[in-house]
């Protein structure tokens, strides 16, 4: 893994690790890991009803140059013995990463494109030019994503959420 990106990758885990709150985080011991891998094709441009697909397939990080996608892999797991609520997750996208999209399961998901201070739907985020010409903001525009888990995570429960960004 490039040192650049080692850095925001270590960067990317102290946000998620510090920003897991609410009552799950302060009663129950709710671990929170994640992992890289980088996007490699495995088959180029496979015909499909909708034109020509690429098939991917993701592979352990050791170099990624510019224009790679890296799948961010965010883990959870409840070790308490009770259900854990109000789960909350707020990961910078690394500085040197362009947000492509994400993927989860029983969260509600929101942007921020102002470094994190605040937080919205993609279509509630709306960017003002200096012309005063407004307009919504593109996913790669995206400086944080957070996800709010929206059900419980039951004793010993284990959930993932993912995204992809690529390396400008």
């Amino acid at each position: 893994m490039s040192n650049i990106l080692q850095k925001a990758f270590t960067r990317a885990v102290y946000v998620a690790l510090l920003c897991v709150s609410g009552p799950a985080f302060a009663e129950q011991p709710v671990d929170v890991s994640m992992t890289s891998e980088k996007q490699v094709v495995i088959k180029a441009s496979a015909e499909s009803p909708n034109g020509y697909v690429d098939t991917y397939k993701y592979v352990p990080m050791e170099k990624v140059s510019p224009g790679e996608i890296v799948r961010y892999t965010i883990n959870l797991k409840n070790n308490g013995n009770e259900p854990a609520a109000d789960i909350v997750i707020s990961n910078k996208v690394p500085a040197d990463m362009i947000f492509i999209e994400q993927e989860s399961k029983n969260m509600v998901v929101t942007y921020s494109i102002d470094k994190g201070e605040s937080f919205n739907t993609p279509e509630k985020l709306i960017i003002t030019n200096d012309q005063g010409q407004k307009r919504q903001a593109r996913a790669s525009e995206y400086t944080h994503v957070k996800w709010s888990r929206n059900v419980s995570l039951a004793a010993g429960g284990k959930d993932s959420l993912t995204y992809l960004a690529k390396l400008k």
